[in-house]
């Protein structure tokens, strides 16, 4: 039996999970707005693949697990930096190559996708 399709799967970035721990070999696996799951390179398969070839894979620095929001980034440890300045405080950075929010792509290769993919939050009662 073939193993199933996951909607999108990041395969063979350096996952950085927030937890402390250096970055790791692996693939993420989306499904709709969440993380199904993460595992060693070539172990998932999806309808859709992006290889981020070997460039960091971060959660926004929360934990990557399976049932957490796809809220990721794709980066360049070796290149990002930040290219903003007081005149012009909306300029990317640079080595960014794409940012899912809500496993909906939002920035890639240098440019805004025009998905509006985050939610509203809101304030729980004390």
């Amino acid at each position: 039996m073939a193993p199933s399709a996951h909607d999108l799967v990041l395969a063979n970035g350096a996952i950085i999970d927030g937890s402390g721990a250096p970055a790791a070999p692996g693939d993420v696996a989306i499904d709709g707005d969440r993380i199904a799951a993460t595992g060693p390179p070539g172990t998932l398969f999806g309808r859709r693949t992006i290889e981020p070839g070997g460039k960091a894979v971060a959660p926004g620095f929360i934990l990557v697990a399976p049932g957490k929001r796809a809220d990721l980034v794709v980066f360049d440890p070796a290149t990002v930096r930040d290219r903003a300045t007081f005149d012009g405080p909306a300029v990317a950075s640079a080595g960014i190559e794409l940012v899912m929010v809500n496993g909906r792509t939002t920035y890639r290769d240098g440019a805004l996708t025009g998905e509006r993919a985050g939610g509203m939050i809101r304030r729980q009662a004390a």
